[in-house]
């Protein structure tokens, strides 16, 4: 994530906290008045996550000026889908990845709060040099959005050129892949 777009969600989040703090302030009853302090409570949660976001971003950007520039290969982005149900297994892969030099993207990691997840997700697929679908009973058998992404993957592969290497079904679990068989002999 880009430093504008981490100092937008800090706005967004220090818009909403600023609009509870009134809410608070004129509210009489003591049930709203709790909720209101839950949600002012989570602004600030937020607003400190971005906050070191931003801090670690300005740290790094000082860092790479401060040294000489030594030629880098870029990093590969690899989209990691999966079922929530499979999210501590993924998380796993996601660290592993990175400690190899990759750049892993999971929703978890990734996305901030506030973000269209529904818009940034297929923007993630498509900015993926990798797809890895994560494939378990959870994740063949579920119907809902980790279906879109394996969808949005195939709809990429099969733009790629014959032996591109871009979709990677991993089975977590022993499951079907049915999804996957009828692109296999690209």
């Amino acid at each position: 994530m880009s430093k504008p777009q981490l100092e937008r969600a800090l706005s967004t989040w220090q818009n909403k906290l600023a609009d509870y703090e009134h809410e608070l302030a004129i509210t009489a009853s003591a049930e709203q008045k709790f909720e209101l302090r839950n949600r002012i409570e989570e602004c600030e949660k937020q607003i400190k996550r971005i906050k070191v976001k931003i801090e670690s971003l300005e740290k790094n950007s000082e860092l790479s000026i401060a040294q000489p520039k030594t030629r880098q290969k870029p990093q590969i982005q690899i989209f990691l889908a999966h079922a929530s149900e499979d999210k501590p297994q993924v998380l796993k892969l996601y660290e592993r990845l990175k400690a190899k030099g990759y750049k892993p993207w999971l929703d978890e990691k990734n996305l901030i709060p506030g973000q269209n997840w529904r818009e940034e997700i297929p923007n993630a697929i498509k900015q993926s040099q990798i797809f890895i679908a994560c494939l378990s009973q959870n994740s063949v058998s579920k119907q809902g959005y980790v279906t879109i992404e394996f969808r949005l993957a195939l709809n990429k592969y099969a733009e790629t050129p014959p032996g591109t290497i871009y979709l990677i079904p991993l089975k977590l679990h022993d499951c079907e892949a049915g999804l996957f068989h009828s692109h296999e002999s690209k």
